[in-house]
């Protein structure tokens, strides 16, 4: 038996994306109607193949009128979308830090790319676990994990203001 994917909810504030010129030209310029209108026998279908063949046999002139129409409407969009991006990250929850193996990680990454300059990001990786797993414990715990509980406590800080910040009245005490 298949799984059912679980569809994320969609923000109601987030832009709607804009129409396709073809998609204008469906709706607002005819092509569908008309279509219908001549073919009153024929299934859905049979009216979307004919319909994106019509399409395709029009020039360049026959579609810019919808391609005009197709590339403000996106200019719109593009605007909207930017301006929703930056209010969703500027109120978005902060990232959770860098554990120990991370700090490593990105401390030790760049002297291991330059000593192995032809290897794969996947094989830099599993080379960097390697030399984590055979560091001693009191290495670890003197640079990465003390480093590591330095950003955690910072990031809870953020965390909970961010938190007070964003409760909503109902989930208040």
């Amino acid at each position: 038996m298949k799984k059912k994917k679980r569809k994320l909810k969609k923000d109601p504030d987030a832009p709607k994306r804009p129409l396709t010129a073809y998609m204008i030209w469906l709706n607002v310029g005819g092509g569908r109607a008309a279509m219908k209108a001549e073919h009153a026998d024929a299934n859905v279908m049979d009216i979307a193949k004919m319909c994106g063949v019509q399409w395709k046999g029009m020039n360049a002139t026959e579609k810019k009128k919808y391609t005009d129409q197709a590339k403000k409407a996106k200019k719109v969009y593009d605007l909207k979308k930017k301006a929703y991006d930056k209010k969703r990250a500027k109120n978005a929850k902060p990232k959770r830090p860098a554990t120990a193996f991370f700090v490593f990680s990105a401390a030790r990454r760049p002297g291991v790319k330059e000593e192995n300059p032809g290897m794969k990001v996947t094989e830099i990786a599993k080379l960097l676990g390697t030399e984590w797993r055979a560091l001693k414990e009191n290495e670890k715990h003197l640079k990465y994990e003390e480093k590591a509980a330095e950003l955690k406590a910072a990031y809870n800080m953020v965390l909970e203001k961010w938190t007070k910040k964003h409760e909503t009245p109902t989930t208040a005490n």
